[in-house]
């Protein structure tokens, strides 16, 4: 715990407003093995590599999922 923590930008400017009222979660929402994070509007989905980009998928691709 005395380490200082390491912060990445996922996407910066991005500004969810009031929709993520509800907090926010971490899961494999895609089921590709990768740590996704859930917000009330939407997701970030999560690269495949640790540098690799965000990309950011709107609550309604959530209906598209597998399972």
């Amino acid at each position: 715990p005395t380490l200082p923590w390491h912060a990445t930008v996922i996407q910066p400017g991005k500004n969810h407003g009031n929709d993520n009222h509800a907090g926010l979660d971490i899961g494999d929402i895609d089921q590709d093995g990768m740590a996704d994070i859930a917000f009330a509007n939407g997701w970030y989905q999560a690269p495949s590599t640790l540098d690799g980009s965000w990309t950011w998928q709107d609550r309604s691709t959530t209906d598209q999922l597998p399972g």
